[in-house]
């Protein structure tokens, strides 16, 4: 899913939480229970919740 898909959805649901977990080496999307990227291996794992 694209950052314009993910921010559309967003904005287009009022009542409910998203959480985006990415990569902050490479930002990779992944998903919340994720600790090492599979893409770089880095264990910087960001999660932003809107």
């Amino acid at each position: 899913m694209s950052s314009l898909q993910r921010l559309k959805r967003v904005f287009t649901l009022t009542d409910r939480t998203v959480s985006v977990v990415e990569c902050r080496q490479c930002g990779t999307s992944l998903t919340d229970e994720t600790e090492t990227c599979p893409e770089c291996g880095s264990q910087e794992i960001a999660c932003y919740e809107f």
